[in-house]
């Protein structure tokens, strides 16, 4: 067995653990309690149905019924218990909600109350749209752990649904709302145990082929009860991870007289749950020795009792220890966030002052009308949440742009602020600061149990002078049913809790197109402002490609026709259907312009005075003072695609780096490719490292911050730990519901700390990145917490560091399917977007480096295709497929190759000459 386990003596019996080191906690032998059913303990009374008070009925009016705790709470059944067929299943369920992703991310926060009446007689219940969705996945983990408990033949007795806990009910005051709706909302986990156990049933009665090469049958037999988008969210999340995961509750096994069907102890480490079994005398007399703990695991103490429950501690009081009181973790947890929020709005601020000096007055007008009335639909919001590698710290989270208004609904005004310049919400409860007291007539220690926000429990706990807290049942009057049933009016019998009521169906997300949610406004422009083709010219052509416009003198070549004309139109990066002007084709600029982009397509040198790389322009490129800065560092590993598909390495062969002299950032710059490097040099020469990158980053221009290793935080963990790629019949036919699937789990994706990566990664990965990312936090620190690409610079000390993105990663981003044949079990690769390895070769004409406006028509075109399902358009493609799309143009891909060979061989020539000239 593992040597990670733990041998812990609980109240003078050995348990042991082969994957597992937490402490055990029983509120009695375990082996005593195999036959009780932890959803009843006790013989309650029947749940009474919820209903709104009569008018008639002067007992209801006046005395309204209190609610009274009929069912365990998550907290009575959390600890592990003896593996039987009935309820072993409870050892998958989760002891913390932590599944941010869709279907789930219905349940992120318990929702603010909607307050009804007058101040003298308020009422609270969950609003309607909050109401609807928690139906909505109530009735869908109903559906979906009925139907594969039956066709698995599972010997499961089933919990009661969460509605029995209150969260479709009014209430009186707001303590009594918070103790329903939260604890409905724990006894999802319950629901999501019971799911995770029956995809790992069923996965169990596969074999070895069928495992790997057909669709699972939980994943068939799930199509008839729910959508795909609901069944990918399940197969992404960790309902179907089964890399250990010590949050799950585990289970206890007999080893010396097992129950009928009970799994091996293998196979609970194989599914990653903590399992544990005692090991006495007759385990050791009868138990295959295999199971035996290793020598030296043992801790515990049999004469130290082990608390069960927490206690309410009053600092007056005397205590047995007289060392100092524990430090605050809600202080720790405030400063760390009040740093990281600093430092956001620092980056935040430069960016804001550089928009300002480039607005339009049009831009500035728009901007003060979203900072007057903030939006809250269709726009990017972001969540503050404990980090999954340390609670005490706070990371920033993307939520969904159709789940804007829901999630900000779940914030207070005090805990939301609005970035107009970048059209962005922030979100945290820590935003509403510890200035305002709170009436002591209203809360009291007894609240310290309800899912308060963390602020609002540490000013309670200040104001009684406390530091834990009991868990105290009490209720509050029960006013009416939620809006959000309906109940049949003839309907004479109480409703069972272990059934879904009916609701009125309705969409908690914003009712949104797909365009809608990944159209962004994106800033192609800098200082410079293109008001004519010719400036259009001069940008692109100048910057990217060192064009240097003609002299009035100088005589130029005249050669044209229709096709060189759509030629030099798509390479300048406009649209079939934009303006071009006739009276410019006729100009000597445009001439020029196009021989210069004939000869290099043609690989030949442009006339003279038009390229800068040669010495017979006005402003030579070489007497560029941030040449001076360039640097090249081998990539020794680009070729390994082991390392390139683990995000550990470039699959290019050398930086392009900066060595920018009067520096004030901790990283170095670097790109991939030497047109891109020549690019930063001719930018203006008053631009500083910030609008260097953002210019990169408006652009879509792929580049590398590179951090000394020193500020890369010791990694607690590493992420996705589970990221499999979505299933499909190989003859499936996708429409618009699988697309909203794919940007649910792209989302989730893209809302893990280290996908600034993908903002930086430019091309076809930073536009699917950009809607969801935004632009604002591009320069962050690198985590570690996937890839991490590692190199040397010349003359920095020690190793530079930068996030990399998996070859997992990057296909999920692009959408992509494992599509399976189920006659022949052979498999495809599908995906809505080209895959980065496609849209990244040089032989990918139709990138140009960077994003322009007729990358972004087609991008907007295929979502409008997808959205209308248009016939042959709106499927995703195979790898060669996509290959073959976007191919591009032969000239055009030639132009690119030319350049990018010239300007590297300019570059080694320049710093050769330096490197003899020092």
């Amino acid at each position: 067995m593992s040597q990670s386990g733990r041998l812990q003596d609980v109240g003078g019996v050995l348990y042991y653990s082969p994957n597992c080191t937490r402490t055990l906690n029983f509120t009695g032998d375990p082996f005593a309690q195999e036959d009780v059913n932890p959803f009843q303990p006790e013989k309650h009374r029947p749940l009474e149905r919820p209903r709104k008070p009569s008018t008639n009925d002067a007992s209801n009016t006046t005395n309204p019924p209190k609610f009274v705790q009929k069912y365990p709470r998550f907290g009575d059944i959390c600890e592990p218990r003896l593996w039987t067929p009935a309820f072993g299943w409870l050892a998958f369920a989760p002891i913390q909600y932590s599944d941010p992703g869709y279907p789930f991310n219905r349940l992120k926060r318990v929702p603010l109350p909607l307050i009804l009446g007058s101040p003298e007689d308020f009422s609270y219940r969950m609003p309607e749209n909050f109401t609807q969705s928690w139906a909505k996945l109530e009735s869908e983990l109903f559906g979906a752990v009925t139907k594969l408990k039956s066709k698995f033949s599972a010997a499961m007795v089933l919990p009661f649904l969460p509605w029995a806990h209150g969260y479709l009910l009014t209430f009186k005051n707001p303590r009594s709302y918070d103790r329903a709706v939260g604890s409905s909302r724990d006894w999802f986990s319950i629901w999501w145990g019971a799911l995770s156990y029956l995809v790992a049933h069923a996965d169990s009665k596969r074999d070895a082929f069928t495992l790997n090469s057909y669709v699972p049958q939980w994943h068939v037999e799930l199509e008839s009860e729910v959508d795909t988008a609901w069944i990918d969210g399940i197969w992404f999340s960790s309902i179907c991870d089964f890399s250990f995961n010590p949050n799950r509750i585990g289970c206890i096994v007999d080893i010396v007289n097992p129950k009928p069907y009970q799994p091996t102890v293998e196979w609970f480490v194989k599914h990653g749950v903590p399992v544990w079994y005692r090991w006495g005398s007759s385990e050791i007399a009868s138990a295959d020795q295999r199971l035996a703990p290793p020598p030296g695991t043992l801790t515990g103490s049999p004469e130290r009792p082990i608390g069960t429950r927490k206690q309410i501690l009053l600092p007056h009081l005397p205590t047995t220890s007289s060392s100092p009181p524990p430090p605050d973790p809600m202080a720790s947890k405030l400063s760390n966030f009040n740093a990281a929020w600093a430092a956001h709005c620092a980056r935040h601020q430069r960016a804001h002052a550089r928009i300002m000096e480039k607005e339009t007055p049009t831009e500035r007008q728009a901007r003060e009308a979203r900072a007057a009335n903030p939006p809250v639909s269709k726009v990017r919001v972001y969540e503050w949440c404990p980090s999954e590698s340390n609670p005490d710290t706070y990371e920033r989270v993307a939520a969904g742009v159709k789940y804007s208004r829901d999630t900000l609904s779940l914030y207070s005004s005090k805990q939301k602020k609005f970035d107009s310049f970048c059209r962005e919400w922030d979100c945290c409860d820590l935003f509403s600061g510890d200035d305002d007291e709170i009436d002591l007539e209203e809360w009291s220690p007894d609240d310290l149990s309800l899912p308060i926000p963390t602020s609002l429990r540490n000013k309670i706990a200040e104001a009684y002078n406390l530091r834990l807290d009991v868990d105290v049942n009490d209720g509050g009057a029960i006013l009416e049913q939620s809006e959000g049933t309906s109940l049949s009016e003839h309907e004479e019998t109480c409703p069972s809790a272990y059934q879904p009521l009916q609701i009125a169906r309705g969409s908690s997300a914003i009712a949104t197109t797909i365009v809608d949610e990944e159209q962004v406004q994106l800033v192609s422009r800098t200082d410079w402002l293109v008001n004519t083709l010719l400036e259009e010219v001069n940008s692109v052509f100048g910057l990217h490609y060192g064009f240097v416009p003609p002299l009035p003198s100088t005589p130029v070549p005249s050669e044209d026709n229709d096709k060189m004309r759509r030629n030099f139109c798509r390479l300048l990066g406009l649209t079939d259907n934009e303006l071009k002007p006739n009276e410019y084709f006729a100009t000597a600029h445009y001439k020029s312009a196009v021989q210069f982009m004939t000869a290099h397509s043609k690989r030949k040198t442009p006339h003279a005075g038009s390229w800068d790389l040669k010495d017979d322009v006005i402003s030579p490129l070489k007497h560029c003072s941030r040449l001076r800065d360039l640097r090249i560092t081998a990539i020794p590993s680009f070729d390994n695609l082991e390392l390139v598909d683990s995000g550990q390495s470039d699959c290019v062969p050398r930086y392009y780096w900066f060595n920018f002299a009067s520096s004030t950032k901790p990283w170095k710059l670097a790109v991939l490719n030497a047109l891109d490097a020549l690019f930063v040099c001719r930018l203006p020469p008053e631009f500083k490292e910030d609008e260097i990158v953002l210019t990169l980053v408006q652009k879509g221009i792929s580049f590398r911050l590179f951090f000394p290793r020193s500020h890369l935080q010791a990694r607690r963990y590493r992420t996705p730990s589970y990221s499999p790629l979505p299933i499909r019949p190989l003859k499936h036919k996708f429409t618009k519901i699988d697309y909203d699937s794919y940007v649910n789990t792209r989302t989730r994706i893209l809302s893990q700390p280290h996908m600034r990566a993908a903002l930086r990664r430019g091309g076809i990965i930073w536009r699917l990145a950009i809607a969801t990312l935004g632009m604002g936090d591009v320069e962050k620190t690198a985590v570690g917490c996937s890839g991490l690409l590692t190199t040397r610079l010349e003359n920095c000390e020690g190793e530079y560091v930068d996030d990399g993105l998996t070859a997992r990663e990057l296909d999920l981003i692009c959408g992509a399917y494992t599509c399976i044949d189920e006659d022949t079990g052979s498999v495809a690769i599908k995906s809505w977007w080209p895959l980065a390895r496609a849209y990244e070769r040089s032989d990918c004409g139709e990138n140009y480096g960077r994003w322009c406006c007729r990358r972004e028509q087609w991008y907007i075109k295929r979502l409008e295709d997808i959205e209308r399902g248009v016939e042959k358009f709106d499927q995703p493609l195979a790898f060669q497929e996509w290959k073959s799309a976007q191919r591009g143009l032969g000239p055009i891909r030639h132009f690119h190759n030319t350049l990018q060979s010239a300007s590297h061989d300019f570059i080694e020539r320049f710093l050769f000459s330096r490197a003899n000239t020092s």
